[in-house]
């Protein structure tokens, strides 16, 4: 499947889950210690490595990361797959010089050398891995000026899988603080390689079975409702997930002629599989 026919599958689903993007928190949207880490981040690399007014790309239109705030930064472009997510989540031009483009990240139409740092959050988790990754990758590496950086929050599979008994176990003990741990613990156990991933509909399939009425597991486990019900965004997909580990995420990305210069963990609960990672561009592009 091409990157494009991908972008055509999927705009049903994010339609889909717009319907509950209020419901959505961490770890699938990035906490303020997320977004510490990276302003303080893209700040210093920018004054190391920007002598000009600087350009940030955002893979996708994370509201958090469009409206970061960063000192050195005039232009913000906000790249996304789906026209219903630009149009509903992207929070609009801050000014003149930021904006959004429709557009797929493998061929995102911008001058080569032109971005001096990129931004994601959880960006590469619909992407077929590796080599929907290694695209995206050889294109960040064409669009950002030697040096530049990639800081890129990521959901990663554990070194060893956890297995769908142990997860049972954690939940029938009240071990799970949050609805949305629960299921990105799921949706991991349920994966059997980075390469095959994890339908959306398998996790809908399993999570409602071991959890049949959302009320009631509201209650039992102190989750709130709404952000249970946002598990219909996935009934009947045929999207993919993919969680590859942190040393094949790393891996990747060296392969695209990036180096691995910095890595944060957050302290919340299942922060050790949400690393953002720095990476910096290696060398000049060949054409």
């Amino acid at each position: 499947m091409k990157p494009t026919e991908m972008q055509l599958e999927g705009e049903g689903v994010w339609s889909s889950l717009l319907q509950h993007w209020s419901a959505l928190g961490p770890p699938l949207r990035p906490s303020e210690v997320d977004l510490d880490f990276t302003r303080n981040c893209g700040n210093r690399l920018l004054d190391t490595i920007a002598t000009h007014d600087a350009t940030a790309l955002v893979l996708g239109v994370t509201p958090e990361l469009c409206e970061l705030g960063l000192a050195r930064v005039r232009r913000v472009i906000a790249v996304d797959q789906s026209a219903a997510m630009i149009g509903a989540i992207w929070p609009g031009p801050a000014n003149r010089d930021h904006s959004a483009l429709q557009a797929d990240w493998s061929k995102i139409p911008l001058e080569s050398e032109s971005v001096d740092l990129a931004l994601s959050d959880g960006s590469f988790t619909p992407l077929r891995y590796p080599d929907e990754h290694e695209s995206v990758f050889a294109e960040l590496h064409r669009l950002l000026r030697p040096r530049a950086c990639v800081i890129m929050r990521c959901f990663v599979q554990g070194a060893i899988r956890e297995t769908e008994t142990c997860l049972s176990s954690d939940l029938r003990a009240a071990r799970i603080r949050s609805f949305h741990t629960f299921k990105w613990r799921l949706a991991m156990a349920l994966q059997t390689s980075s390469e095959d991933g994890v339908k959306l509909h398998a996790i809908w399939k399993n999570l409602t079975t071991e959890l049949p009425d959302p009320v009631l597991a509201a209650r039992a486990f102190s989750w709130h409702l709404e952000e249970i019900r946002t598990i219909e965004s996935y009934r009947y997909s045929d999207v993919c997930y993919y969680f590859p580990t942190l040393e094949e995420q790393c891996r990747v990305a060296q392969r695209s002629g990036f180096t691995l210069i910095e890595k944060f963990t957050p302290d919340y609960e299942l922060g050790d599989r949400c690393p953002t990672l720095v990476f910096q561009r290696e060398g000049f592009h060949e054409s």
